[in-house]
């Protein structure tokens, strides 16, 4: 019994070792690329809201995101080329092939549309400043407010 307790401790303290030298790993330098842009979002849809903060990144000719609620619970990661948008990992009632798609198209709206403060194509429309946006879908019903953070 008394090797077996030995052992235990021995086992942890290697444990304990190795995961100290793995932690020493030097963070690369941030550039103007790296930056994040932030936006807080509101979707609204009759009784059902969401609202909390969307991250955008681009990178390699992409805009890959991810939107979080008020309490850090992610919503839902996007990627975004030119052609589409999609939602990937979506969570709980997001996570239906219709409402992705409906999202993601109304979100590809607003990421190809965002420097111009007045823009109405169809069945969509955003409106208001590239600080403060609002998108209406009338097919959908939903509603996007966007709120740049800095």
């Amino acid at each position: 019994m008394l090797f077996m307790k030995r052992n235990k401790f021995w086992f942890c303290c290697c444990i304990a070792v190795l995961c100290t030298g793995c932690g020493s790993v030097r963070e690369l330098p941030q550039t103007a690329a790296d930056t994040a842009v932030r936006y807080r979002i509101h979707i609204v849809r009759g009784d059902m809201q969401l609202s909390g903060i969307t991250l955008l990144k681009s990178l390699d000719g992409q805009i890959r995101g991810s939107v979080i609620n008020e309490f850090g619970v992610k919503a839902f990661d996007l990627v975004a080329d030119r052609r589409h948008t999609r939602l990937l990992q979506a969570a709980g009632p997001l996570d239906k092939w219709y409402v992705r798609r409906a999202v993601g198209r109304d979100l590809h709206f607003w990421l190809q549309h965002r420097d111009r403060p007045t823009v109405s194509e169809g069945f969509r429309t955003l409106q208001g400043s590239p600080q403060d946006m609002t998108l209406q879908n009338r097919r959908t019903g939903l509603s996007y407010q966007f709120n740049l953070m800095e």
